[in-house]
């Protein structure tokens, strides 16, 4: 149960991470037609999941479990396709056809 606890814990602060440290997917779409914005967006998108991933070797040092890094790792392999996603659909529309689900990720 412990284990479980500390996993949900780490998806929640590796979101909370991203939250502060980059905009959101419907953002970036809106800004990512710009290479030079886009790159940004990646760029913060890497940092925040660093810094994420300090939090979760953290907890899984102070707890002696993986599950928070196992936790992280997931969010961070999401979030990169969801950014990427927003990133393309802004390449391939010029940002102004943004919100739109028709592409796939």
């Amino acid at each position: 149960m412990q284990a479980a606890g500390l996993f949900l814990m780490s998806l929640g602060s590796a979101f909370e991470v991203l939250s502060a440290m980059n905009s959101s997917p419907w953002t970036i779409e809106n800004v990512g037609a710009d290479p030079r914005k886009a790159a940004s967006a990646m760029k913060y998108t890497y940092l925040g999941l660093g810094m994420a991933g300090c939090i979760g070797a953290g907890a899984a040092l102070l707890t002696g479990t993986i599950w928070p890094l196992i936790g992280v790792a997931l969010v961070s392999i999401v979030m990169i396709v969801v950014y990427r996603h927003a990133i393309r659909n802004a390449q391939e529309t010029g940002g102004q056809d943004f919100g739109s689900m028709s592409r796939p990720a």
